[in-house]
């Protein structure tokens, strides 16, 4: 009976072990995503595209804009605080820079002005912002470690008990 609830109890280390890596996963995929602006001046007319990679290495989404009418910094509040991403307002609608709100409200405003500079001013030739990323992925990424590190004994043990099982 002992051995029944040794392999449950192993069971249960291996699930919860998944559900951090789960759960890390999910953060790590978050926490990577970056947003770039790029916008070109030709002809009197701004070209931007809005681009969302993972890491700078995995291409998500790639949005070309409207012309730009102008760049604000958005704020959501409650009962922590406050956090802030930067918005491209266009004629039709409002593109956040950014799915996150994140704290740094400073330099959210700065992103915000080199934007609405290169808006306002017709002789800036090129546009180039980002938002997301940084080293706080390193959180996730102790999330997943974490989850080896929990689930692997457990795992060996089962699988080892399994085939012990298979060959007595």
């Amino acid at each position: 009976m002992k051995t029944d609830f040794d392999v449950l109890s192993k069971l249960g280390s291996v699930a919860f072990a998944f559900i951090f890596f789960v759960v890390g996963f999910i953060f790590l995929y978050l926490a990577g995503r970056i947003t770039d602006i790029h916008c070109v001046r030709g002809d009197g007319r701004q070209g931007c595209v809005l681009d969302t990679t993972w890491m700078g290495l995995v291409p998500l989404n790639q949005v070309r804009l409207p012309e730009m009418v102008k760049a604000e910094v958005e704020e959501s509040c409650d009962e922590d605080g406050c956090t802030y991403r930067v918005n491209v307002v266009t004629g039709q609608r409002i593109f956040p820079l950014g799915e996150a709100y994140s704290s740094g409200r400073a330099g959210k405003e700065e992103t915000a002005a080199q934007i609405n500079a290169f808006i306002r001013d017709e002789s800036i030739p090129t546009l180039d912002a980002s938002s997301g990323g940084g080293w706080w992925i390193i959180v996730p990424l102790a999330f997943i470690g974490m989850s080896f590190y929990m689930g692997f004994r457990p795992a060996v043990a089962l699988v080892q008990a399994a085939l012990a099982r298979r060959g007595a």
